[in-house]
């Protein structure tokens, strides 16, 4: 599994754990959390051993959009 700075990645049996991790910004999404979140699921959609994905953050699952990257989207 492909973990990144943004996006951390568990897989157990048929099951794949998607961890956000950009905690000094509550998980707010950024281009690059965006990014790798997008590839996070092409990785549960792609690999047909997966059936059920969680998808969940470290400290606060996630405080939204982050209106502080100026728009980078």
């Amino acid at each position: 599994m492909n973990s990144s700075e943004y996006v951390g990645l568990h897989r157990e049996g048929n099951i794949l754990t998607i961890t956000l991790r950009r905690e000094g910004k509550r998980n707010a999404v950024n281009r690059q959390l965006a990014d790798a979140l997008d590839a996070a699921l092409n990785t549960l959609d792609d690999d047909p051993g997966l059936y059920v994905g969680v998808l969940g953050g470290t400290e606060c699952f996630c405080a939204g959009s982050d209106l502080s990257s100026r728009g980078d989207y």
